[in-house]
């Protein structure tokens, strides 16, 4: 299949249906290449004998089709970047393609490293839909199950391919964009992650989108850098709070503790990450009591107990570890004497009065 034709990607936002009906004939053309890689035998197979056959991919072919699936790649994610970006500059929802992410997803199954230059369009672009889609009415609109599809495949692809490679995997993606625009994009999965939590296919996906940004902030931003966007964004601030409760902690220390008879070595859930990360957020240079305060004072029907070290991650390098380094008392004093969130949720559960004074100066 002769290669489709690709216009200039920051022009997308001027015709996004050109740009689609463009995705839909680099999706038919990577699909095709996607087949030969597949049928094509080992790279630059040759003719030896009467009874050897030829590759459909000839020699130096597979570098060809890599290089292609990269190019559509780079194109897509510029392009859905190029909407994302007109869309927050004016009023209205935005154009969002199932082809154009359709192209990401195939271009990064045959080239793992297909989007490493555009990172960041992607982040913006998935931003721009969770927030449409985050202050939209609770129905499905056109098109939406398309998208979920093509959604699930990008963020596959993205999981295959960072868990395939060590080096990968300490790359930022998230975070590629800086941690506003990635704290952005958790609190808007959040309220996605709620809106669609009928339905169970739909609400995973933004579970999932949840816990990758959960985990990539907490182990590659530091507690200075994110503090000041949660303690100044309310909406955020909340949102994480809201997908825990007594229940669910209360499940977490039993699942940890080997009483509930999970598998010890499940992938965490997202309210394992959400604690992990408040305790590393909040508490980075903090005594263990500090923290099992905090949590007994949020479910006070729940008893704090030797279980809770363990069971939600406790480190011992966090054990009074402040009181061992000289220069951080007046700094631990900031951090740990304004996290009272009993308070700031006004009565102690998470979903408690938003009127209550939360304070921007929390953290």
């Amino acid at each position: 299949m002769a290669a489709a034709r690709t216009p200039n990607p920051a022009k997308a936002w001027r015709e996004p249906e050109a740009f689609h009906s463009a995705a839909l004939k680099c999706c038919q053309e990577l699909d095709g290449l996607s087949s030969q890689l597949e049928c094509g035998g080992e790279v630059g197979s040759r003719r030896s004998g009467a009874g050897a056959t030829t590759s459909s991919v000839p020699f130096g072919g597979h570098f060809a089709v890599r290089l292609r699936a990269k190019q559509v790649c780079r194109w897509a994610a510029e392009s859905l970047g190029s909407l994302a970006k007109k869309r927050q500059k004016s009023e209205g929802r935005g154009f969002h393609s199932h082809a154009l992410w359709n192209a990401v997803a195939k271009g990064l199954q045959i080239d793992g490293s297909a989007a490493d230059n555009v990172t960041i369009s992607l982040v913006q672009a998935l931003g721009r839909l969770a927030r449409d889609w985050s202050d939209a009415p609770h129905t499905d609109e056109p098109g939406e199950d398309e998208v979920f599809l093509a959604l699930g495949s990008f963020l596959n692809a993205i999981t295959v391919r960072r868990s395939a490679s060590p080096s990968v995997l300490s790359a930022p993606f998230f975070l590629s964009g800086g941690t506003k625009l990635a704290l952005s994009l958790l609190r808007d999965a959040v309220v996605c992650y709620k809106r669609f939590c009928s339905n169970s296919d739909k609400a995973r996906l933004w579970e999932d989108v949840c816990v990758e940004i959960l985990r990539e902030t907490r182990s590659k931003a530091s507690s200075d850098e994110m503090v000041p966007h949660v303690a100044g964004d309310d909406d955020l601030y909340f949102g994480i709070l809201s997908l825990l409760d007594e229940e669910v902690v209360e499940g977490l220390v039993k699942a940890r503790a080997g009483t509930s008879g999970d598998s010890k070595e499940r992938k965490l859930c997202l309210g394992e990450e959400v604690l992990l990360w408040i305790q590393e957020l909040l508490f980075p240079i903090g005594c263990a009591t500090q923290y099992e305060e905090w949590m007994s004072g949020l479910w006070e029907g729940l008893p704090c107990h030797e279980l809770w070290r363990p069971a939600l991650g406790m480190r011992a390098a966090h054990v009074c570890q402040g009181h061992q380094e000289k220069g951080l008392e007046e700094k631990r004093a900031t951090v740990l004497a304004a996290t009272d969130l009993k308070s700031g949720l006004g009565g102690g559960s998470p979903g408690g009065d938003r009127g209550a004074p939360m304070g921007r100066a929390l953290l």
